[in-house]
């Protein structure tokens, strides 16, 4: 029997950095605003929660065992890839829309850009002492980012009016 297993048949629970329980996991899955999806160590997509199939328009039978690299040739074409072999081998990426814009193609609700902007977490899936997969959770900074570009703009605009001497 797994430990874990055992563990929990005893009431028990121990620590990991990266330990998920099933509930984290299911919150993850079911969270409003944010996109995940868990692949197994061979990166076939085994689950996908509701918010990214709805941004994707994708169904079950159009993601389920398929390869990350075949639902999302752009991972590869954009060379995103390493960050998935290094989630294998147990290291963690976190990539911000400032450097990479998006990671998967979603269409964008706002007129400025044609994807969606993305701040990504990429990491390690772990069962308890072994690396099962990868989670990648997609968080929609679209708005923000349109926010704090705006704001520039006017700070910048304020400045050189000032420096004008107008």
């Amino acid at each position: 029997m797994h430990l874990k297993e055992n563990l929990k048949k005893f009431g028990l629970e121990m620590e990991s950095p990266y330990f998920l329980t099933e509930d984290m996991l299911n919150w993850l899955r079911q969270s409003p605003s944010l996109g995940v999806f868990v692949t197994d160590k061979n990166l076939n997509i085994k689950s996908m929660n509701k918010w990214l199939r709805s941004r994707s328009q994708l169904t079950t039978q159009d993601f389920i065992d398929k390869h990350l690299f075949d639902g999302y040739p752009e991972i590869v074409s954009r060379k995103l890839y390493d960050h998935y072999n290094q989630a294998i081998q147990g290291q963690m990426s976190v990539l911000s829309c400032q450097s990479i814009e998006y990671l998967i193609r979603l269409p964008s609700r706002f007129e400025d850009y044609k994807y969606m902007q993305q701040n990504i977490l990429i990491a390690p899936l772990i069962d308890w002492d072994k690396i099962s997969g990868t989670i990648t959770i997609i968080d929609d900074v679209t708005s923000k980012y349109l926010s704090d570009i705006d704001e520039k703009i006017f700070l910048k605009a304020i400045y050189t009016h000032k420096m004008n001497g107008s």
